[in-house]
């Protein structure tokens, strides 16, 4: 077998990555980037690429095929905001507002496919968000008065920039405790504002060594995750369809929004516990 050791595979840090094969493929996304968001989530689908990615991918074609007409199809992807805001009225697309093809029920049923998929095909989730009134601490008044002066474009980047980071080290973590003998790559889908912000993140705790015993060494550095992540932007079978998806209902239900507690009980199974 081909290991990393052998390929001289290094994380940040100059070790060798941890683990033998690279069989795990992360899909990244979020919701809640807009400063007018109460909080900002990132969350992340760890696949067993050589498992059951295919038939994960297959399943999402399927569920166009089931629920979107043939006449809409053509460059169709599945966005949990179109989903359940609707897009604008008299636009053709589907999950247009008002229309009687798209009534709520049928909307939530199509929710219903896409919160199975996870623990239909084994999927695991992670996630990390920032809650906005609460950063920076209010008794940190040296951040306080640098985010003061930070332009709106720069806090955007920086707030999701976090929220992957903390979505990061749990998928880090996870690996380390239940994969072993393998490693990942994260593939983020693509957004031009936060870039380099989140490739600057990971690299950093790919590196950033802590002190044994505080509360960041179960975290950092990262070992699990290999080289920069990847930008891509979403397509009709990519899991980043279903990272939106999580993304947005785990924003709605730490919102308190009660509608979404259906979903979310269907997640549950497939989620990483938080303190990973």
């Amino acid at each position: 077998m081909i290991t990393p050791a052998i390929l001289g595979l290094r994380s940040f840090s100059g070790d060798l990555l941890e683990g033998n094969r690279l069989v795990r493929l992360v899909y990244v996304d979020e919701a809640g980037l807009s400063l007018r968001e109460p909080l900002v989530i990132v969350a992340a689908v760890i696949v067993d690429a050589d498992r059951v990615l295919v038939d994960a991918s297959r399943h999402l074609l399927e569920l166009i095929e089931k629920w979107i007409p043939t006449h809409q199809r053509n460059g169709f992807v599945f966005h949990a905001g179109h989903l359940f805001n609707g897009t604008p009225h008299r636009c053709g697309k589907p999950f247009e507002r008002d229309h009687p093809d798209w009534p709520d029920e049928k909307r939530w049923k199509i929710a219903a496919d896409l919160a199975a998929i996870p623990e239909k095909f084994g999927l695991k989730l992670a996630y990390g968000f920032l809650e906005r009134s609460a950063y920076p601490e209010p008794d940190d008044l040296v951040t306080q008065k640098i985010w003061a002066e930070t332009p709106s474009k720069e806090k955007q980047m920086l707030t999701h920039a976090l929220a992957f980071m903390h979505c990061a080290m749990r998928v880090d973590r996870f690996m380390r405790e239940h994969t072993p003998d393998e490693f990942c790559m994260m593939i983020v889908e693509d957004n031009d504002q936060s870039r380099r912000a989140i490739r600057d993140v990971q690299s950093q705790s790919q590196k950033f060594q802590v002190a044994p015993g505080s509360y960041w060494a179960p975290y950092l550095p990262l070992r699990k995750i290999k080289e920069d992540p990847l930008f891509m932007p979403k397509r009709a079978d990519s899991m980043l369809t279903v990272a939106d998806f999580v993304a947005y209902v785990l924003k709605r239900r730490l919102m308190r929004d009660g509608r979404f507690d259906r979903l979310i009980r269907t997640l549950k199974p497939s989620l990483i516990p938080f303190y990973c």
